[in-house]
């Protein structure tokens, strides 16, 4: 018998310009398999709870991006 299977995909993502003309896209995508059809209030809970995983994700990975861009400029001596 095949059976099908219901999920619920969420994704995020986020373009950033770190520097002049370099450009760095940020995505995350994550998915729930239910084992059984779930409740419309399942769905929603789920769907509630994968966006928000991706979205701290992302801003997770950009706010890193930046403290290493901070450090980088941090480490680079004066000319004067």
């Amino acid at each position: 018998m095949n059976e099908t299977k219901f999920s619920i995909t969420r994704s995020f993502s986020k373009k950033v310009q770190v520097r002049q003309y370099e450009p760095e896209d940020y995505y995350c995508s994550s998915t729930y398999y239910f084992e059984e059809m779930p409740t419309e209030s399942q769905k929603k809970k789920i769907s509630k709870e994968l966006w928000n995983f991706c979205k701290e994700d992302v801003t997770s990975a950009v706010n890193e991006q930046k403290k290493s861009i901070a450090r980088e400029l941090d480490s680079i001596e004066a000319p004067y």
